[in-house]
């Protein structure tokens, strides 16, 4: 579309797209009969980046592969449920593909959860003097993060 102000390149350019994966799942990614997954995926991501505000490029993409993963996830739980999860081959019971293939998108899944650092996180307790000296309003101190810092804590003579 050149010659069209704010528009340049051919018409299926994402090159300067911010977010790429919703305009491939909007427009050929997705079977029109699978369309409802982009909903649960689109609420996912958004979930995911209220948990983790401004971040970085790299924590963007890992979150929409996870976003992508999850949709897979869906997709596939989906066509189990139709097609079921074992099938018969030669009087055996097996599992079917998809089944097969549910475990790695979980996997990855769950790869891209971790890059991103949306793990536990410990709630900040206000030491026992701080708390007496100011009640609620006392500044929680962090926790102690390593054993030796723990026993040392609780080593100490307390007066």
């Amino acid at each position: 579309m050149s010659g069209k102000k704010g528009k340049s390149g051919p018409p299926n350019n994402l090159n300067a797209s911010k977010y790429s994966w919703r305009s491939l799942w909007r427009r050929s990614m997705v079977h029109e009969r699978d369309a409802w997954v982009r909903t649960p995926v689109e609420r996912y991501c958004a979930a995911l980046l209220s948990d983790k505000p401004n971040p970085t490029a790299g924590e963007s993409s890992m979150i929409e592969v996870a976003g992508l993963a999850r949709g897979c996830c869906l997709l596939i739980m989906a066509e189990l449920k139709q097609t079921g999860f074992t099938h018969l081959v030669n009087g055996a019971v097996e599992l079917s593909p998809a089944a097969a293939e549910l475990n790695r998108f979980m996997g990855t899944e769950l790869s891209a959860l971790k890059a991103v650092g949306l793990g536990r996180r410990a709630k900040p307790v206000t030491s026992l003097a701080d708390y007496l000296i100011n009640g609620n309003k006392a500044t929680p101190q962090t926790p102690a993060t390593t054993k030796e810092e723990e026993a040392t804590q609780s080593s100490s003579p307390s007066t």
